[in-house]
Order: structure tokens, then sequence, then C-alpha cells
């Protein structure tokens, strides 16, 4: 995918390999066994990004939320989506000259997390 011009964009694809993991209506041993080792916070943490992602009209939230799940686990990885940054009114970008890209992972000097003080 193609950044617009202008917007410097760092995207890290997903592995097709790997594919998406959803822990809803799995049991402790599938996620133990299939999905990994998820603790309570992270499967609580996936199941709502993706309803949010979901409610938002986002295709492929599962995928989403597992790599945002991914990316929290990894302290090197400094990925954020528009969507999680105070910048974004609607579907308007206040500290960028382009459309957002609101549910891509990407580096963004203007990044501010919402939610935080």
């Amino acid at each position: 995918m193609a950044a617009p011009k202008g917007r410097h964009v760092k995207v890290q694809p997903f592995s097709k390999e790997a594919g998406p993991c959803s822990p809803k209506g799995r049991s402790r041993e599938y996620m133990e066994t299939v999905v990994g080792n998820w603790s309570e916070e992270e499967v609580k943490r996936f199941m709502k990004r993706e309803a949010v992602f979901s409610k938002e009209g986002f295709k492929d939230s599962e995928r989403l939320a597992e790599q945002m799940l991914n990316r929290d686990r990894d302290p090197s990885d400094n990925r954020r989506l528009c969507f999680e940054c105070t910048n974004l009114r609607g579907r308007t970008c206040l500290a960028q000259s382009v459309p957002p890209l609101r549910f891509i992972l990407q580096r963004c000097d203007s990044f501010s997390l919402r939610g935080s003080k």
C-alpha cells in the first residue's frame, strides 16, 4: 500500500502464515495451545479493540487487534494508530496536512495518546 504523497509511513506487514487468532468463544486450552499464552488482560484488551475496530467499520478487526497485541509486547515497537491519537478529529488529523491512515500501524512524531495527560 502506497502512502499518500508527502507522508512517510513505515508499516510492518502482517504475516499470513501466522494468521489472525481470536479468543472469542475459545477455551483456555485453545488459547494456550493455538494462540499462545495470552494473559487475561491481553484477552480483554484484544476483545475490546476488536469490537471498537469492527464498530468503526474496519473489516480486518481481529488481525489489527492481534497486531496491536504484538506491538504492545515489544517495547521497541513505537508504531501507533491514528485512531489512538488525540490529534484525530473524526477523519481529520489536526497535526498533519494529509488524511490520516486511521487503522495502519505507523510512526508519527506528532502522536499523542488519547486518555494520557
